[in-house]
């Protein structure tokens, strides 16, 4: 029974129960009907419409009680996502109080090996960042809090927003991040923010795996389908190279798969690896407001 684990152990205990109702009252009717038909054959018609009457009876009250209980699984699963991102709306501000503190340092004159150490320091508070948004949009995943809205848009902006977004994460970790989009404006049809939370985790995997070389953003363009491209020059191509990785990874696939785009992941040890996110072209731009 594997479709009710998600329910609570008393949930469970109530499915089988009805469930074995509905089958001990089946088994029931068929006995009675057939005791009946070989005692009085003039009776066994109606204990038969009897019987299906009440194995009807029954399995209606079954499936009210099915519903009745994935309805408060889902609730609970909604009051549990709602917790989980107080959680992490608390300790995003203690987080964001130490970012303002680390840029002021940044921006200050530093010895260098301060300044490296400022540097990590950055490093490792982006990191936990970062795990927290992985951990909250896991949750939404499970939750179902995340809902799709598919609409016509424009893709130059979204890419240009990421570029000028992870730049300066390239920078600091002495790696390319080159960008290339067509000059003409490229129209998909999809949601654009969970598009931009694909490619951002993408972004984040390729950063962080990339000790030395580049990255490159692109767009290759079809008939109907216009894919997105994140190329790494990566050494270690393995999916499971760290915990982190990994999450950006499921989150990427799990999100990709609600839009309904595919992602792609290919890598070849020691020339890199490369993820691409396939969307559904229009021929019509978007109305501008």
């Amino acid at each position: 029974m594997a479709p009710f684990r998600q329910y609570s152990t008393a949930s469970r205990a109530l499915v089988y129960a009805a469930m074995a109702t509905v089958i001990a009252t089946g088994l029931a009717a068929g006995l009675a009907y057939l005791l009946v038909a070989r005692s009085d054959p003039s009776w066994a018609q109606p204990i038969l419409w009897l019987g299906l009457a009440a194995l009807l009876v029954e399995i209606g009250v079954t499936r009210w009680s099915l519903r009745a209980i994935q309805a408060r699984a889902e609730e609970e699963k909604r009051q549990q996502v709602c917790v989980f991102a107080a959680a992490v709306h608390d300790l995003r501000q203690p987080l964001q109080a130490a970012t303002l503190f680390v840029d002021s340092l940044l921006h200050a004159p530093l010895s260098p090996q301060l300044l490296t150490t400022t540097q990590r320091l950055d490093l490792s508070i982006q990191s936990v960042r970062d795990t927290l948004d992985d951990l909250l949009d896991i949750s939404n995943l499970d939750g179902g809090a995340i809902s799709v809205k598919q609409k016509p848009f424009s893709l130059n902006a979204v890419l240009h927003t990421l570029a000028a977004e992870f730049t300066s994460q390239a920078v600091a970790k002495n790696v390319r991040l080159r960008f290339y989009c067509p000059t003409a404006d490229v129209c998909v049809h999809s949601d654009p923010q969970l598009v931009q939370k694909v490619l951002r985790k993408l972004l984040i995997n390729a950063i962080a795996q990339t000790q030395q070389g580049g990255i490159l953003l692109g767009v290759r363009q079809q008939a109907s389908q216009v894919r997105i491209q994140v190329w790494d020059t990566r050494i270690n191509t393995q999916k499971s190279a760290s915990e982190s990785s990994a999450r950006c990874q499921l989150v990427a696939n799990r999100v990709a798969a609600l839009i309904q785009s595919p992602l792609i992941f290919q890598s070849k040890m020691g020339q890199g690896a490369v993820s691409t996110l396939t969307l559904s072209r229009r021929t019509t731009a978007p109305l501008r407001p």
